[in-house]
């Protein structure tokens, strides 16, 4: 049924813009089966290396800055709107202070402490398309754990793009202040509960780091066939 819904409504490619964003898809959102699904060609999770010769990476973006839904890249490769009790899952805050995004290719599996899922990303600046998939600069960490899980955000600025020139996180704070903090606050108390635990920000080298080994570790699941899934949490 995904087949027949992307060759009814194909996405197309916008030009390269001068701000220095790559193009990206225009999608169509369709129902199947109750789920609000992101169409576009090929799969967000296999078809892109997360890594690129400049060192720069690839980053899926699936919750623009300025939203409140959630979406989420499954196992499948499918972008797909989170869903709870057979309902939309909405931030019940203010919507995202970044663009919310996933690294292709890469898992932050349960042998290095995570949520078994591709490592986040945040990605600083402009409002950028859900679908999109741009190349991106590590420049830290997030610290996070949820549930007693690991869940680590990549920061993140894309070439060309305002804040662009920032390349660390101690630049980040000297230039932005307050940016870091403010990307604290709203994890802390997006989510009712207090499931989340923010443990500070790691540096641009502990940002490759963790890149590095997640992307072994998915290509480990891989090769044995050990690719969990996940789900809304």
């Amino acid at each position: 049924m995904l087949d027949e819904a992307r060759s009814a409504v194909l996405p197309r490619r916008l030009n390269r813009s001068r701000s220095g964003f790559p193009s990206h898809p225009v999608l169509a959102i369709v129902m199947l089966g109750g789920l609000a699904i992101a169409c576009a060609h090929g799969n967000y999770l296999y078809d892109q290396a997360a890594v690129n010769a400049d060192r720069t990476i690839h980053v899926v973006i699936e919750n623009p800055v300025g939203s409140n839904e959630k979406w989420e890249v499954r196992a499948n490769g499918r972008l797909i709107r989170e869903e709870k009790d057979d309902q939309p899952v909405s931030i019940p805050y203010l919507p995202w202070p970044a663009n919310g995004g996933m690294i292709p290719r890469t898992l932050l599996s349960a042998e290095l402490g995570g949520d078994g899922e591709p490592v986040d990303v945040l990605v600083l600046g402009p409002r950028i398309s859900r679908g999109s998939v741009v190349r991106a600069h590590a420049i830290g960490l997030l610290r996070m754990v949820d549930r007693l899980e690991r869940d680590d955000k990549v920061l993140a600025v894309v070439p060309g793009a305002p804040m662009s020139d920032v390349r660390d996180v101690a630049e980040l704070e000297e230039r932005y202040p307050g940016v870091r903090e403010i990307l604290a606050h709203w994890y802390r108390h997006s989510r009712p509960g207090g499931a989340v635990e923010v443990q500070g920000f790691g540096s641009r080298a502990a940002a490759n780091q963790l890149i590095a080994e997640c992307v072994a570790e998915f290509e480990n699941a891989v090769k044995n066939q050990t690719m969990p899934e996940w789900t809304t949490r």
